[in-house]
């Protein structure tokens, strides 16, 4: 993941959703975790992350 970027970004449930289908069905929404503020944080990996 040397390559990897980070973008730190907070969605609120319906955001997240719709970022999850768009991303679909090779990147994958993980450790998605609610803020204090309501909002969720999470990451988005690449299918071939998984895999390995």
């Amino acid at each position: 993941m040397e390559d990897a970027k980070f973008i730190n970004i907070h969605l609120n449930e319906n955001q997240l959703n719709a970022v999850t289908t768009m991303f679909s069905p090779h990147w994958h929404v993980v450790n998605k975790e609610k803020t204090d503020a309501g909002l969720y944080k999470f990451d988005i990996i690449h299918t071939t992350e998984i895999e390995n």
